[in-house]
């Protein structure tokens, strides 16, 4: 199956079975007229005539296929207008480019392959891939290279979460205690303990519903980019030969058309919901640098040796503070830090360090200082607050990357242990309940937006659908599907 993507359309329509659908209905024709002819039964050679004309209608729906899929043909060109401006045609995930050739920049076109599938493949995400060297040497930040939008995004927010989630399970199952026995009831132990951060017990709760959805959203892109492999491979290839040898024969036209309608809608339409979706998002992680900064995030005066923040030039996602360096949508060729939609890489640990603290007092000192920004903003906000009370921010209350600091500083480590030590059971609560009040609003607008684009997806495809089977005889209802639309 995977060798008609290797093919150009001359040879996809040699090879895959066109040829032979054509070869049934101008046997039929012909076997036909020569009834006809024969017996002289005029209603036989009308039938031959009809079968003719549908032969002509299943041929200009080749003929326009094979003009749509030619490289730079009609379909990359509608492809460049769903593109962002700025964006790179050669923008593509290595393993389809190892499959479909590189990008050739003088007929801006790939070997193989439309630039639609390059495009909304990338959006969505790439395969990982394994470093076995890093995983040799135990360079741990190095072992998984992610690439891609969506699903890169997710795979770290994923990460990052349960390493959180393990940290505050941790915690908030942490107890001490001693058992003294009853002398006088040999049975029975009187058991005597503490949990400091019994608190944290429910906020453990919440942040496991956080991460499932976080992991349900994931395998949701994963599905929709499974599906996009899935019609690249086998729609034109196996998909439309097919439709077109059950469009020969006069008994399964109906359903030949509804199939070869399917093909069009998703080869042709599926993946250019995708890059509908792709302008959505980047409307909002990517917008003009002539916009105002981000509010959440905060200046940085030493970039990039902390962090790069909104709108400032980079080259590496490592550069930004978000972990994403994108080409800009306005300058092409530079690549800016762009907005997250969901900064997962803010909440990767309760206890994360910034800046250069070395000793446990510094960083100790640092916690509790974000800590009591949140503590004061909770108390102002939930209980003596008014409606015109200023809302604290992230920046007020940024919970720096614990792993980026085991990164970079990894003579960090011992003292941030210690720093663990040293917490307050009150402010580690406040802190956890402020970063899982802010998980739950973000993970929500991401999942918001994730419905969204299979809204859009469902409905457009269908819809368009319907309208090929309309057209080219087909039956438009498929199992229910399209009476969603």
């Amino acid at each position: 199956m995977m060798d008609f993507v290797l093919l150009t359309p001359a040879e996809l329509i040699t090879q895959s079975g066109v040829l032979s659908a054509f070869a049934v209905a101008i046997a039929i024709i012909a076997l036909s007229f020569m009834a006809g002819e024969g017996f002289s039964m005029p209603s036989i050679k009308a039938f031959a005539k009809n079968e003719a004309f549908e032969l002509m209608v299943t041929a200009i729906i080749l003929l326009v296929a094979v003009l749509l899929i030619t490289q730079d043909g009609p379909f990359d060109l509608i492809t460049k207008g769903f593109m962002l401006p700025g964006i790179p045609p050669e923008q593509a995930c290595n393993d389809w480019k190892q499959v479909h050739g590189p990008y050739n920049e003088t007929t801006h076109t790939y070997a193989r392959g439309n630039l639609a599938f390059a495009q909304a493949d990338y959006f969505l995400g790439c395969r990982p891939n394994i470093n076995v060297t890093a995983i040799t040497s135990l360079d741990a930040p190095n072992m998984i290279y992610l690439d891609g939008v969506v699903l890169r995004k997710l795979s770290f927010g994923y990460i990052s979460l349960m390493t959180t989630e393990m940290m505050v399970g941790f915690f908030s199952g942490l107890s001490t205690g001693i058992m003294i026995p009853i002398p006088s009831m040999p049975a029975l132990r009187l058991d005597i303990g503490v949990v400091p951060w019994i608190g944290m017990m429910q906020i453990n709760d919440i942040h496991t519903l956080i991460v499932d959805l976080v992991g349900q959203l994931w395998a949701a892109f994963a599905a929709q980019k499974l599906l996009l492999l899935f019609v690249e491979d086998t729609a034109i290839g196996v998909f439309l030969p097919f439709g077109l040898m059950l469009r020969a024969f006069p008994f399964s036209r109906k359903t030949g058309s509804t199939v070869i309608a399917v093909v069009f809608a998703a080869y042709f339409v599926y993946p250019t919901t995708i890059l509908i979706n792709q302008q959505i998002w980047e409307s909002i992680v990517n917008p003009n640098p002539a916009d105002s900064p981000n509010p959440n995030w905060a200046p940085s005066d030493s970039c990039p040796d902390q962090c790069c923040t909104n709108n400032m030039q980079c080259l590496n996602d490592s550069d930004c503070c978000s972990n994403d360096c994108r080409f800009s949508s306005s300058e092409p060729g530079i690549k800016r830090c762009a907005t997250p939609l969901t900064d997962f890489t803010q909440y990767r640990s309760l206890y994360s360090v910034c800046y250069d603290s070395k000793t446990p007092e510094q960083i100790n000192s640092n916690l509790q200082g974000q800590a009591e920004q949140y503590y004061q903003g909770l108390e102002s906000v939930y209980f003596q607050g008014s409606a015109s009370d200023q809302r604290w921010t992230k920046t007020e209350g940024r919970l720096e990357d614990f792993w980026t600091i085991l990164q970079h500083k990894a003579d960090a480590l011992a003292p941030t242990g210690e720093a663990i030590a040293l917490q307050d059971p009150k402010r580690v609560i406040v802190s956890s309940f402020a970063m899982v009040e802010m998980l739950v609003t973000d993970v929500a607008q991401f999942a918001m937006i994730a419905l969204v684009f299979i809204v859009l997806e469902i409905v457009i495809t269908l819809t368009l659908m319907k309208d090929f089977a309309v057209l080219i005889g087909g039956e438009p209802r498929i199992l229910g599907m399209t009476q969603l639309v």
